[in-house]
Protein backbone atom coordinates (compact mmCIF):
# COMPACT_ATOMS: atom_id res chain seq x y z
CA UNK A 1 0.00 0.00 0.00
CA UNK A 2 1.00 3.51 -0.92
CA UNK A 3 2.08 6.11 1.87
CA UNK A 4 -1.28 8.14 0.20
CA UNK A 5 -3.27 5.44 0.54
CA UNK A 6 -2.39 4.42 3.97
CA UNK A 7 -2.89 7.72 5.33
CA UNK A 8 -6.34 7.66 3.51
CA UNK A 9 -7.02 4.40 5.33
CA UNK A 10 -5.49 5.11 9.01
CA UNK A 11 -7.89 8.29 8.90
CA UNK A 12 -10.78 6.83 7.91
CA UNK A 13 -9.89 4.41 10.01
CA UNK A 14 -9.54 6.25 13.09
CA UNK A 15 -11.75 8.94 12.41
CA UNK A 16 -13.34 5.97 11.88
CA UNK A 17 -13.72 4.26 14.39
CA UNK A 18 -16.04 6.66 14.80
CA UNK A 19 -20.11 7.90 15.26
CA UNK A 20 -21.30 11.22 14.52
CA UNK A 21 -21.33 13.69 17.14
CA UNK A 22 -24.90 14.38 16.61
CA UNK A 23 -26.66 11.94 18.14
CA UNK A 24 -25.67 11.15 22.23
CA UNK A 25 -25.90 7.78 23.66
CA UNK A 26 -27.68 8.09 26.77
CA UNK A 27 -25.83 5.11 28.99
CA UNK A 28 -24.13 2.84 26.83
CA UNK A 29 -20.40 3.62 27.80
CA UNK A 30 -19.00 1.65 24.99
CA UNK A 31 -20.92 3.76 22.28
CA UNK A 32 -20.21 7.10 24.50
CA UNK A 33 -16.48 6.24 23.91
CA UNK A 34 -16.67 6.05 20.33
CA UNK A 35 -18.94 9.25 19.81
CA UNK A 36 -16.29 11.02 21.77
CA UNK A 37 -13.31 9.78 19.30
CA UNK A 38 -15.65 11.13 16.66
CA UNK A 39 -15.75 14.53 18.25
CA UNK A 40 -11.60 14.25 18.91
CA UNK A 41 -11.69 13.55 14.60
CA UNK A 42 -13.95 16.36 13.92
CA UNK A 43 -11.67 18.59 15.86
CA UNK A 44 -8.47 16.71 14.25
CA UNK A 45 -7.50 16.07 17.67
CA UNK A 46 -4.97 13.17 17.19
CA UNK A 47 -4.09 13.26 21.23
CA UNK A 48 -7.77 12.99 22.22
CA UNK A 49 -7.82 9.76 20.05
CA UNK A 50 -5.16 8.44 21.09
CA UNK A 51 -5.87 9.17 24.69
CA UNK A 52 -8.83 6.42 23.93
CA UNK A 53 -6.68 3.38 23.09
CA UNK A 54 -5.30 0.77 25.29
CA UNK A 55 -1.97 0.12 26.20
CA UNK A 56 -0.84 -2.54 23.73
CA UNK A 57 -3.52 -1.19 21.08
CA UNK A 58 -2.75 -3.06 17.87
CA UNK A 59 -4.43 -1.90 14.67
CA UNK A 60 -4.69 -3.39 11.10
CA UNK A 61 -1.34 -4.90 10.14
CA UNK A 62 0.40 -4.30 13.27
CA UNK A 63 0.06 -0.82 13.69
CA UNK A 64 0.50 0.74 17.46
CA UNK A 65 -0.39 3.61 18.78
CA UNK A 66 2.91 5.99 18.58
CA UNK A 67 2.25 5.12 14.66
CA UNK A 68 -1.33 5.86 14.61
CA UNK A 69 -0.50 9.27 16.39
CA UNK A 70 2.01 10.39 12.89
CA UNK A 71 -0.64 8.90 10.68
CA UNK A 72 -3.22 10.98 12.36
CA UNK A 73 -1.33 14.07 12.33
CA UNK A 74 -0.11 13.75 8.63
CA UNK A 75 -3.80 12.83 7.50
CA UNK A 76 -5.07 15.68 9.57
CA UNK A 77 -3.13 18.29 8.24
CA UNK A 78 -4.06 17.50 4.33
CA UNK A 79 -7.99 18.87 5.46
CA UNK A 80 -9.34 21.87 5.62
CA UNK A 81 -12.35 19.95 7.70
CA UNK A 82 -13.50 16.45 8.41
CA UNK A 83 -17.04 15.15 9.35
CA UNK A 84 -17.15 11.53 10.66
CA UNK A 85 -20.45 9.33 10.79
CA UNK A 86 -21.34 6.22 11.70
CA UNK A 87 -24.39 3.64 11.22
CA UNK A 88 -25.04 0.17 11.64
CA UNK A 89 -23.55 -0.03 15.09
CA UNK A 90 -23.70 -3.95 17.01
CA UNK A 91 -22.21 -3.91 20.27
CA UNK A 92 -21.58 -7.80 21.54
CA UNK A 93 -19.89 -8.24 25.41
CA UNK A 94 -18.39 -11.76 24.98
CA UNK A 95 -17.85 -11.30 29.08
CA UNK A 96 -17.71 -9.03 31.57
CA UNK A 97 -15.31 -6.10 31.52
CA UNK A 98 -15.00 -6.52 27.19
CA UNK A 99 -16.52 -5.67 23.77
CA UNK A 100 -16.47 -5.37 20.26
CA UNK A 101 -18.32 -3.17 18.23
CA UNK A 102 -19.08 -3.69 15.00
CA UNK A 103 -20.23 -0.54 12.22
CA UNK A 104 -19.77 1.31 9.03
CA UNK A 105 -18.14 4.66 9.10
CA UNK A 106 -18.07 7.46 6.79
CA UNK A 107 -15.52 10.09 6.48
CA UNK A 108 -16.17 13.44 4.80
CA UNK A 109 -13.31 16.02 4.45
CA UNK A 110 -12.26 19.15 2.22
CA UNK A 111 -8.95 18.80 0.94
CA UNK A 112 -6.71 21.79 1.39
CA UNK A 113 -6.46 23.68 -1.84
CA UNK A 114 -2.91 23.58 -1.84
CA UNK A 115 -0.56 21.75 -4.68
CA UNK A 116 -3.27 19.75 -6.71
CA UNK A 117 -4.32 18.03 -2.78
CA UNK A 118 -7.89 18.55 -3.85
CA UNK A 119 -7.69 16.22 -6.75
CA UNK A 120 -5.81 13.75 -5.10
CA UNK A 121 -7.48 13.08 -1.77
CA UNK A 122 -10.94 11.33 -1.30
CA UNK A 123 -13.64 13.54 -0.35
CA UNK A 124 -15.87 10.83 0.91
CA UNK A 125 -14.76 7.13 2.01
CA UNK A 126 -16.32 3.93 3.79
CA UNK A 127 -14.82 1.58 5.80
CA UNK A 128 -16.19 -0.82 8.05
CA UNK A 129 -14.58 -2.07 11.38
CA UNK A 130 -14.31 -4.20 13.96
CA UNK A 131 -13.32 -2.48 17.20
CA UNK A 132 -12.24 -4.41 20.07
CA UNK A 133 -12.53 -2.92 24.05
CA UNK A 134 -11.87 -3.54 27.55
CA UNK A 135 -12.87 -1.79 30.61
CA UNK A 136 -10.87 -1.07 33.74
CA UNK A 137 -11.42 0.56 36.92
CA UNK A 138 -14.91 2.02 34.76
CA UNK A 139 -12.97 3.55 31.89
CA UNK A 140 -12.98 2.04 28.80
CA UNK A 141 -10.11 2.21 26.20
CA UNK A 142 -9.70 0.55 22.80
CA UNK A 143 -7.45 -2.58 22.49
CA UNK A 144 -7.79 -3.32 18.89
CA UNK A 145 -9.21 -2.54 15.05
CA UNK A 146 -9.92 -4.10 11.96
CA UNK A 147 -11.17 -2.53 8.91
CA UNK A 148 -11.52 -3.15 5.58
CA UNK A 149 -12.68 -0.69 2.63
CA UNK A 150 -16.30 -0.70 1.36
CA UNK A 151 -18.17 0.28 -1.88
CA UNK A 152 -19.63 3.69 -2.12
CA UNK A 153 -23.03 4.35 -0.65
CA UNK A 154 -25.33 4.01 -3.94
Amino acid sequence: MSGATTRRVVLVAWSLLLPSACARPAGDPVERLLHEMADAATRRDADAILGRLAPGFAGQGGLVASDLGLELRRYFALYDSIEVGLADLVIERPQAGAAVARFKASVAGKPKAIGGLAGLLPEVERLGFEVSLTEAGGTWRVTGALWERLAPAS
